[in-house]
């Protein structure tokens, strides 16, 4: 690809993302394009129509948490990249209910297992994480950690976070031998 083209599809991923973000899924392809300066020609040079641009930003997201998650140093860490990402992932496909293509199936499901299967080996073979744990149990937790922050009347999303997987990692019952 040559770079300017390399350059108007990394900008229209970028504007993209932040209008998705902001405003949800039902926005037409003329506000992608104004938000990226490019014309609707350039966009469908990349993209066939908006479940493919979607697609294509929740993939580069996946894979930027999957980076995230390998280099993940200690188990809170590692939950909390999980927590990320499920955000992520989770704010793309509720946001693209209106889009049956893009709805939520075992397709996009195995994507986010497969970011998962990796580092959560690795996450069990360290002893952060109990060995009977299966990648669908980390994404629950990670969604549970992940939404509704605002409710834990912290100030910063990163801080209700923090207490969340304190609390899941510690767990809430006496005798845990992660409290002591």
């Amino acid at each position: 690809m040559r770079r300017d083209a390399e350059a108007n599809r990394d900008r229209i991923l970028q504007a993209s993302r932040s209008l998705l973000q902001e405003y949800g899924g039902d926005l037409p392809i003329e506000r992608f394009c104004e938000a990226a300066n490019v014309n609707r020609a350039t966009f469908y040079r990349h993209f066939t129509d908006r479940s493919a641009l979607y697609s294509a930003i929740c993939d580069h997201e996946l894979a930027h948490m999957t980076d995230v998650i390998a280099g993940a140093e200690h188990p809170l860490s590692f939950l909390s990249a999980l927590a990320e990402m499920m955000m992520v992932y989770d704010r793309f496909v509720t946001s693209l209910s209106d889009l049956p293509e893009f709805a939520k199936t075992p397709e996009n499901n195995q994507k986010v297992c497969d970011a998962v299967a990796a580092p959560l080996a690795r996450a069990k073979s360290a002893g952060w994480i109990r060995s009977h744990i299966t990648e669908d149990d980390i994404l629950v937790v990670a969604r549970m950690v992940g939404c509704g922050w605002r409710l834990d009347l912290h100030e910063s999303r990163a801080a209700a976070l923090e207490r969340r997987l304190r609390l899941v990692s510690e767990g809430l019952c006496p005798g845990n031998p992660t409290s002591n």
